[in-house]
């Protein structure tokens, strides 16, 4: 077993669009990480991001196109990342759906959509990927989960049940992965002010940049935590809401 790498030289972005996993490129740029593999659904979305990383110094770019949906394609997915870049130091799962609140009572189809894509997506891709990291006996996995899993909302319980299987299925193979090299850190944002929250009339208390969720993950990063908040003092006002009657926290401002 390979003693991990304190700054990753080879980082795969399952989610490559999202602003949040651009930040954090961003930063693993600053610190010296020399290639970033951008993989997503939207080729000129990606071949934007990866211009952008170029311009501010990432030394190498590739691109992979891949469908969450589409889990037959995960195996030749990964296959093909690892045939091209043999050693993936580091693995950030940014990739999700929010869905429309006006639908969650009346889209089955959409509350399947958020399942199969927050939770079922990203469970095949895990499970392969962990399968290749262990084989190579090291690698760091960042997975966005959210507050939301932790306390849903009427407003949002489609989206917060599908990232609360996600998180509790990392909680469980992070123990699993245990001595064999691979680390496996859980990032729990709150509101985040990104492309995918911007139709949203009004931002709550504690409301974060994508910009803050990245210093805290590679913070975290850095000391070998398990899990991080984001801002980390939502830690402990989730808490505190949790032992609230439920009739008090449905007049709350939603936080993710």
């Amino acid at each position: 077993m390979t003693p991990r790498t304190p700054v990753p030289r080879t980082v795969l972005v399952l989610g490559g669009t999202s602003d949040i996993a651009h930040a954090i490129c961003c930063r693993f740029t600053a610190a010296g990480t020399h290639t970033i593999i951008l993989a997503g659904r939207d080729q000129t979305a990606l071949a934007a991001r990866a211009h952008h990383l170029r311009s501010v110094g990432t030394p190498a770019t590739d691109i992979a196109l891949f469908d969450a949906l589409d889990t037959d394609g995960h195996q030749a997915f990964i296959d093909g990342v690892f045939t091209r870049h043999p050693t993936i130091d580091l693995t950030l799962l940014a990739f999700g759906a929010l869905g429309e609140p006006h639908c969650r009572d009346s889209c089955p189809q959409q509350a399947l959509h958020l399942i199969r894509t927050n939770y079922l997506g990203a469970v095949s891709l895990l499970t392969l990927l962990t399968r290749r990291l262990q084989a190579q006996g090291r690698g760091d996995i960042v997975v966005l989960s959210s507050v939301a899993a932790l306390l849903p909302r009427p407003s949002n319980h489609l989206y917060a049940s599908s990232k609360a299987g996600l998180d509790v299925y990392c909680q469980g193979l992070r123990e699993r992965l245990a001595g064999s090299g691979v680390h496996l850190l859980i990032v729990r944002p709150g509101f985040v002010r990104t492309h995918m929250t911007a139709h949203l009339p009004t931002s709550p208390p504690l409301a974060t940049t994508p910009d803050a969720v990245a210093a805290v993950t590679l913070n975290a990063l850095t000391k070998g935590k398990t899990t991080a908040w984001a801002p980390p003092a939502i830690r402990w006002i989730i808490l505190a809401l949790q032992h609230l009657p439920p009739s008090l926290r449905s007049h709350l401002p939603h936080m993710r």
